[in-house]
């Protein structure tokens, strides 16, 4: 689907909260709209979309202790996500939304994905499986 507007991309985040889509791995390149989805989808949740920040140096947020907002860019070793027990947390919370997905043979076969490309400056092209 194309997305034309940053107000667009907050309606699909609230949709797939909506809809129960509760554990997401979002794909794109830096600037495509990911922690801007969460941000939206969290809203949704009751929670305020402004204290959704990207995750990249701290690898996870947890917000409220309802939604856990991972990030694996800077992840090199899925012994690191062993160890300091993201695979775990991943399966203590209800909800949970990774940008930059690693490892997927860990945990893929319940999530929903999600791909957003650049196509222009406010366009996106967005696949959901």
């Amino acid at each position: 689907m194309l997305i034309t507007s940053p107000e667009a991309m907050i309606d699909l985040g609230m949709q797939l909260a909506k809809e129960g889509k509760t554990h997401i791995l979002l794909h794109g390149d830096l600037g495509a709209g990911k922690t801007h989805f969460v941000k939206w989808y969290v809203a949704w949740c009751g929670l305020d979309p402004y204290d959704v920040q990207s995750p990249t140096y701290t690898y996870f947020h947890n917000y409220n202790g309802q939604i856990l907002h991972m990030d694996m860019y800077r992840l090199e070793d899925k012994d690191y996500l062993i160890k300091k027990g993201m695979l775990q947390q991943m399966h203590e919370y209800d909800r949970v939304l990774i940008e930059w997905p690693k490892f997927t043979e860990l945990y893929d076969d319940w999530y929903t994905t999600v791909q957003i490309d650049k196509v222009g400056d406010n366009e996106r092209e967005v696949t959901i499986s």
